[in-house]
């Protein structure tokens, strides 16, 4: 078998980002990719310091949750795989215990489109999964539920999963989230944030998904 070795360094070094931008504490959160041939998912393991994981212990399991190589891989390995099953153009999972995103998550209520930000990664507001118990079933499901065709979603009492195309995507996405959010308590603060209307919602995704950073032709 291939030992992925790309794929693990991507994890490891989108950990140590992870960490060091302040999106997780200690041990909590986990990141995955799958593989480029589909078949496996590689996940950080479980109860490890991301600053002291290396590519012999990632955890590297198949696509039913088999551990084929590495550690005991995360709790969320079910999540990330209710993920990975019900969205195939998803490539790399981030679940992030962030400030802003914990606070909103505690609040259970439901983000709405209100920076262009959200609407261009994101795909619209933010919605927030149903509670569930760290590494139950109930949570996987309540979760892929919650974030439908978008590419975030805050877990109830718990934090956020951010999903993208690879993991370069999923970090961008991680930090425009955390940002959002702060932006969108700030602006609480102040008064009341007014929501994009869905037509403008599906301009700015489209715009983002086929327009910009493209060279015009």
């Amino acid at each position: 078998m291939e030992n992925y070795l790309k794929e693990k360094n991507e994890v490891i070094q989108a950990g140590k980002a992870m960490l060091n931008e302040g999106y997780t504490v200690g041990t909590w959160g986990n990141i995955s990719v799958r593989s480029d041939d589909g078949k496996y998912m590689i996940i950080t393991p479980s109860g490890v310091d991301y600053e002291i994981i290396t590519p012999e212990i990632m955890s590297v399991v198949d696509m039913e949750g088999n551990l084929v190589s590495g550690k005991t891989p995360s709790i969320e390995t079910g999540l990330h795989l209710t993920i990975y099953k019900n969205r195939p153009e998803i490539n790399a999972i981030m679940h992030s215990h962030s400030i802003y995103t914990c606070a909103i998550a505690a609040t259970r209520e439901e983000v709405p489109p209100v920076l262009d930000e959200l609407a261009q990664i994101v795909g619209g507001g933010i919605k927030v999964a149903e509670y569930g118990l760290p590494g139950s079933k109930e949570l996987a499901e309540n979760c892929v539920k919650a974030l439908e065709d978008r590419m975030a979603v805050l877990l109830a009492n718990h934090g956020g999963v951010c999903v993208g195309r690879n993991i370069k995507e999923v970090y961008k996405i991680t930090k425009v989230v955390e940002v959002s959010l702060q932006s969108y308590c700030l602006a609480k603060s102040i008064g009341s944030p007014v929501a994009l209307l869905k037509e403008q919602v599906d301009f700015m995704r489209n715009f983002f998904l086929n327009a910009y950073g493209k060279e015009n032709k």
